[in-house]
């Protein structure tokens, strides 16, 4: 088994949800994406999860 996890600053909505989808940096996580393909892995968290929020922002900004 393989658990890969980490604050990788990449955007894809796959893990951001549909708000990511309307921003500019939407699709950054291809690698990501290539990776995941290549060895067979997936998210362990929901599409779009929030687990991160301060004073009223919040953001996908971990991957597992």
């Amino acid at each position: 088994e393989l658990f890969v996890a980490g604050d990788f600053n990449r955007h894809d909505s796959l893990w951001g949800g549909d708000r990511v989808v309307r921003e500019v940096r939407q699709g950054s996580g291809s690698q990501i994406l290539d990776f995941m393909e290549d060895n067979d892995l997936q998210l362990l968290t929901p599409r779009g999860m929030v687990t991160w929020e301060q004073r009223g922002q919040s953001s996908t900004i971990d991957l597992a």
